[in-house]
This record gives structure tokens, C-alpha cells and sequence, in this order.
């Protein structure tokens, strides 16, 4: 997958208007919401206070500009049912885009619950980044992977440097016995609720 979005690394640059509030007047300006094909998601001033709740950096805050795209053309690399027992599943989208000429990949977190898909932006993770190196900025200079769950989507997106996406048949199959792709078994777990 290509680019889904050249940045010139000027997007969201630091005013007199915060960069929650800078993010929410983007996300109200196309609709607060992005209709993907695995349903439509919600881009909401919750979910900025949360993305910015599990680190913040430079990047990061560039990369916001990214989510719409990420979430319309991304792929979709974790799904969890049910995630912490917290009655919700949570797919996690990622997409690669580049700040000016520097490919990056992102992870965006989408809620996925009865009511409403909700996404927050978790991950931003430079593609040449050394190995020992935190995507992303919690206030003190880190050199270690992030931990929890946030070292699982890190681990993801760092596979994600090194491999060419390759398509492999999944052991899901439908009603007749015909193999299911990712994006068939995704949506089904996007629908069935």
C-alpha cells in the first residue's frame, strides 16, 4: 500500500489555539465522521483528548491530519472482541503516510460498540526508526518499547516496517464453505453487533 497522505509537517502547528481544539475544528469541518468500508466512524473531541491522553509528540500531532484517510483506506491489523472485558471490540487500523518525504506508519484505535464506532489516533511510528526507540513522547526521553497494550501495537506496526503486505487465506469461512478474506471476516465483526 502506498501513502495514503503526504504531509508538509505544518498541519497543527502550535497557536494561541490548542491543539485539542485545532484538531476538533479539522474533524467538525469534514463532518466529524469518516464512512469506510467497514462502516462509518465517528471522529470526535473525545477521541482527541484520548489520543493525546496515550502520548504526544510532533508527529503525532501532524499524523491527525492522516486519521480520515487511515480510516477510508488503511488496513485493518488487530481485532479484539471484547477488549479488557469492557463490552466493546476495538479494530485497530493502520495506514503508512509520510511528513515531508519521511514514511511513517499510524495506528488508529477504533471503538467499535452497539451504539457508535469511535476512533482515537494511538501509535505514529517513523518507518527507519531504530528498534530501542519510542514512537511516541510522554513528557521524559524514553529508549524502550512502549508497555501493555501499547507495546502490542507497537510490536504490529514495527512488523509493519519489514514486511510487504502478502495476503494469506484465513481458516474463516462463510455459510457454502468459501474462504473468507480479512476485509469479508472484518466486516462481519464490524456488523454483527
Amino acid at each position: 500500500m502506498g501513502s495514503v497522505k503526504n504531509l508538509d509537517g505544518t498541519e497543527f502547528s502550535k497557536s494561541d489555539t490548542d491543539l485539542i481544539t485545532q484538531v476538533t475544528d479539522y474533524f467538525n469541518s469534514i463532518g466529524n465522521e469518516v464512512k469506510s468500508k467497514y462502516g462509518t466512524i465517528k471522529l470526535t473531541r473525545t477521541g482527541v483528548k484520548s489520543s493525546i491522553a496515550h502520548g504526544i509528540g510532533r508527529n503525532k500531532a501532524i499524523a491527525f491530519k492522516v486519521v480520515p484517510d487511515a480510516l477510508k483506506h488503511g488496513e485493518i491489523i488487530d481485532y479484539t472482541e471484547n477488549y479488557k472485558n469492557r463490552g466493546y471490540d476495538t479494530a485497530v487500523f493502520s495506514a503508512p503516510f509520510s511528513i515531508n518525504n519521511e514514511p511513517f506508519y499510524m495506528a488508529a484505535i477504533v471503538i467499535v460498540d452497539d451504539k457508535v464506532n469511535e476512533c482515537y489516533l494511538h501509535e505514529v511510528v517513523i518507518k527507519k526508526q531504530n528498534e530501542d526507540e519510542t514512537p511516541f513522547k510522554t513528557g521524559t526521553s524514553q529508549k524502550t518499547t512502549p508497555s501493555d497494550a501499547s507495546s502490542s501495537i507497537y510490536t504490529l506496526l514495527k512488523k509493519l516496517q519489514n514486511v510487504n503486505k502478502q495476503f494469506s487465506k484465513n481458516t474463516f469461512v462463510d455459510n457454502e464453505d468459501n474462504e473468507l478474506t480479512n476485509e469479508q471476516l472484518i466486516s462481519f465483526l464490524l456488523l454483527k453487533r
